[in-house]
């Protein structure tokens, strides 16, 4: 027989079980939201390198895979900081970071890598964030091959705040990359900016100063490059001055650029089209004029390269334009000077079209290499007025 002791007793142990059961939910629910509140970050906040995180690194590695719904900044202060290879890749929320430097000035601010050979100083591979204010600076223009690289990701960078020294590329985009950083300084690097594989790099107002219009590479065949696209790459780089390299520029296999009132001095080939490269060098928006000046070659397109040079100027060359292998450039308006074999050349079925040139030419050994609309023996034509 139970007695009224017993179901109290019954009862309680009941209760227990029920307090200890909703007790268990409770802590359950808490460490979800707990959990969530770790993994979202639902106000701005800024972070220190050297303060809150000893490495660009580890700050990127704790909030790569965060819900973010503010931005978070990582703030570099200045100084000379040598760093590991850096990577930032996979971050669903990664437009959310700015990764800041001193914007300001970006020589205060250095990412330093000496540590041999590298496939790049920074990487930024398929996500999307801001890197501002910052000199990238290697020690070998052939070991480490690359300073900022972007691999099918989506960057901007602020006007004239990204400097890259010591590399073999200095701004890369591949694999459908997009790039976008005004008034970069590029300088000691084999190549200063690069597009390939569909990649969009857009660097207008660059400033490279390359190795040298003679320098070879240890294997005997690399060059220096300012620019350079390839396989459908495009490089977007208006008002660029562009100094010692043996190619200004070259497009190839399908790259493309658009360069309008760029200047370049001291190279070997200045600009060149080759293999079904495209190349716009016209002028500007505000009319400045793409001039080249103390080259060997100034524009050349081959092998159904084409270059747009309308109103280009080639003061001080061997030959100021020169078409061949089906490459064509459409000069009107040019202006060829100083030139000390030919200002115009069209050659194996290469096309140039030069009308209001002939009263630019000056100091031209010869001004044209065939008469106006004339094939030439191997298939040259040049139209000229």
């Amino acid at each position: 027989m139970t007695t009224a002791a017993d179901s109290l007793n019954n009862a309680a142990s009941q209760l227990a079980l029920v307090i200890a059961a909703y007790q268990q939910v409770t802590d359950a629910v808490q460490e979800r939201l707990d959990a969530l509140a770790d993994w979202q970050i639902a106000d701005p906040i800024t972070v220190t390198i050297g303060v809150d995180y000893a490495t660009i690194q580890e700050a990127w590695d704790a909030f790569k895979f965060k819900q973010l719904n503010a931005d978070v900044i990582i703030q570099v202060p200045d100084g000379i900081h040598p760093i590991n290879p850096l990577l930032m890749a996979d971050a669903p929320f990664g437009s959310r970071i700015r990764i800041l430097g001193n914007i300001a000035n970006a020589a205060a601010c250095t990412l330093q890598y000496t540590g041999g050979a590298a496939d790049y100083i920074v990487s930024v591979e398929r996500c999307a964030l801001e890197f501002s204010g910052f000199t990238i600076d290697g020690d070998d223009p052939e070991a480490i091959l690359t300073g900022l690289r972007i691999v099918g990701g989506f960057v901007t960078s602020q006007p004239g705040s990204i400097r890259v020294n010591g590399v073999a590329s200095g701004i890369s985009g591949q694999g459908g990359a997009w790039y976008s950083g005004g008034q970069p300084e590029i300088t000691g690097c084999q190549i200063g900016i690069a597009a390939y594989d569909s990649a969009r790099v857009e660097c207008p107002e660059a400033t490279i100063v390359g190795l040298g219009k003679t320098w070879l590479g240890s294997n005997g065949t690399a060059r220096s490059y300012g620019l350079y696209s390839i396989r459908s790459g495009t490089v977007i780089a208006p008002k660029s001055t562009i100094d010692a390299a043996y190619f200004g520029m070259q497009a190839i296999r399908a790259g493309a650029m658009f360069v309008s009132g760029t200047a370049l001095d001291d190279c070997d080939t200045a600009i060149t089209a080759d293999r079904a490269g495209n190349i716009y060098a016209g002028p500007a928006t505000d009319g400045t004029p793409t001039t080249v000046t103390n080259v060997n070659s100034g524009f050349v397109a081959s092998i159904n390269g084409t270059i747009e040079a309308q109103s280009a100027v080639v003061d001080g060359a061997i030959t100021g334009f020169v078409a061949s292998g089906n490459g064509s450039i459409v000069a009107a308006g040019a202006t060829a000077k100083n030139c000390s074999s030919y200002g115009y050349s069209a050659v194996r079925n290469g096309y140039i079209a030069a009308q209001d040139t002939n009263a630019n030419n000056a100091g031209n050994a010869v001004n044209y290499n065939l008469a106006n609309d004339t094939p030439g023996a191997t298939g040259g034509l040049i139209t000229y007025s």
